[in-house]
């Protein structure tokens, strides 16, 4: 291995300062060893002190080169070290990331039916009556974000001047530790008749009569939809849903228990249409 330093005027005081430096660190090195002899050297440092007792600086004109070389073994040690530091994390390290978000979003929701014995509805009318605004603002004081919640205006459309600045908070868990659009929210609920969000007027916990740890009332999924904003996916019963998209094997969903689970992509449509309807009894295992 070499390092090349190229210096028009101070080429031999360059030298003369990395000979010194080399010199100095192993002289240290000597040192360490020489007051514990009986303790072996761990593996960095081994190469560290491999490296350095092997370095030889000269020049050639205006260039100076620091040379060093280490064995066959040394060499894959680093080399691996090297792909180990720079190597992202697998995508499955990150699937508790997620599921932690959903199970934040799951007991914001259960705190929520618990005051006032119902889920919130998907749309949440403003003081008019009329203004439409999300379920995901509604549950923020459930989160631990009142003070935000404090900021949006519910007398407001979501898309106000006023409000889309809020849009631009970023609420870690409505965001995918993958995406790329940390104000985008990327947990749903799914609309429709027998769901979890069926009800405009938000549903009773009693409505919810299949077992709770098969019944799915949030879904990870990848939409390029603001958190503030009051839309979700829609399910008619009928059409082929698609959740997940950020890993190709499945995606997250909050379960009305509490929990999260992973679900994967390989599973029957039949099975999460009868865990997305919440009193149809079915699955029963």
């Amino acid at each position: 291995m070499e390092l090349i330093f190229e210096q028009q005027d101070h080429s031999l005081e360059v030298k003369q300062s990395l000979s010194k430096f080399v010199d100095m660190m192993q002289e240290l090195i000597a040192r360490s060893q020489a007051s514990n002899p009986s303790q072996p050297a761990q593996p960095d440092n081994r190469l560290f002190e491999e490296a350095l007792n092997n370095a030889l600086v000269s020049r050639s004109g205006n260039r100076v080169k620091l040379a060093t070389s280490l064995n066959s073994r040394s060499c894959n040690e680093l080399i691996k070290n090297i792909i180990t530091a720079y190597t992202p994390p697998p995508v499955v390290a990150r699937r508790p990331d997620s599921k932690t978000n959903l199970k934040r979003i799951m007991l914001a929701l259960l705190n929520y039916e618990a005051t006032y014995r119902h889920l919130p509805p998907a749309v949440v009318m403003g003081p008019d009556g009329k203004t439409p605004h999300s379920w995901r603002v509604e549950i923020l004081p459930y989160l631990g974000h009142a003070a935000l919640y404090r900021q949006y205006r519910m007398n407001e459309p979501w898309d106000s001047e006023h409000n889309l600045k809020i849009a631009q908070t970023v609420v870690p868990e409505f965001r995918h530790p993958d995406s790329e659009i940390p104000e985008n929210s990327c947990y749903f609920a799914v609309i429709g008749e027998g769901t979890a969000f069926g009800n405009p007027k938000g549903v009773a916990s009693k409505e919810i009569s299949d077992n709770h740890s098969k019944a799915i009332i949030i879904v990870e999924a990848k939409r390029e939809i603001p958190w503030t904003k009051p839309e979700d996916i829609s399910y008619d019963g009928k059409k082929q849903l698609e959740f997940g998209g950020f890993q190709e094997d499945g995606y997250h969903v909050g379960m009305f228990d509490g929990s999260a689970q992973f679900i994967s992509g390989m599973i029957d449509k039949e099975i999460i249409k009868s865990m997305l309807m919440i009193g149809d009894g079915q699955p029963q295992e």
